[in-house]
């Protein structure tokens, strides 16, 4: 709280905040708390880093990393300074931070829209829960139709069933926002 009311001139005690809360070992002290007291802890932290301003967003994504329990949480509260480190974290070599990162941004609907070319790039990879995820979260983050319905028409011929049906009813919500693509997607349905 105290680095909240202390904003910019707090950010040399907000790195040292970043690397304790994200210390595996201090970590561990969250787990006798309740989800709502771990909420709140982090809501609070989350606060203190917005004030103290939009440079600290990358810096938490990386102290935390995508695939720790609080990392989703975090990001949420930091959004939309966190966008940028988000699509850059739809690179990682772990597959499953992928997925969670596709998720998270399609939770942010149109905050996240400036990830609309990494999750371009992410619905071709090899993982199918990651192009998924990614066809998913382009409609949510309302994509620029000239970019995600070609795509989602391209994803209609997914090996995946789950991709395909996510590309599907991505092509049916863009159809519903935007009458005139209609006609285009009226010779799909043969």
């Amino acid at each position: 709280k105290a680095l909240e009311t202390l904003a910019p001139h707090a950010q040399p005690a907000a790195w040292e905040l970043i690397r304790l809360m994200s210390d595996p070992e201090d970590f561990a002290h969250y787990r006798a708390l309740k989800p709502d007291q771990v909420e709140e802890v982090f809501a609070t932290f989350a606060a203190a880093l917005r004030a103290i301003g939009a440079g600290a967003a990358p810096e938490v994504i990386k102290a935390f990393g995508m695939d720790r329990p609080i990392a989703p949480m975090v990001a949420r509260a930091l959004h939309p300074d966190c966008v940028p480190a988000l699509a850059e974290a739809l690179s990682s070599p772990n597959q499953r931070v992928r997925v969670r990162v596709a998720e998270l941004l399609g939770e942010m609907g149109a905050t996240a829209k400036p990830a609309t070319p990494a999750l371009l790039v992410a619905v071709k990879d090899p993982h199918d829960a990651l192009r998924q995820a990614a066809a998913v979260a382009l409609v949510k983050v309302q994509a620029h139709v000239a970019h995600a319905v070609p795509t989602l028409i391209a994803l209609r011929n997914d090996s995946s069933m789950w991709v395909r049906v996510a590309a599907v009813n991505g092509l049916a919500t863009y159809a519903k926002q935007e009458p005139t693509i209609m006609p285009s997607l009226l010779p799909l349905l043969k």
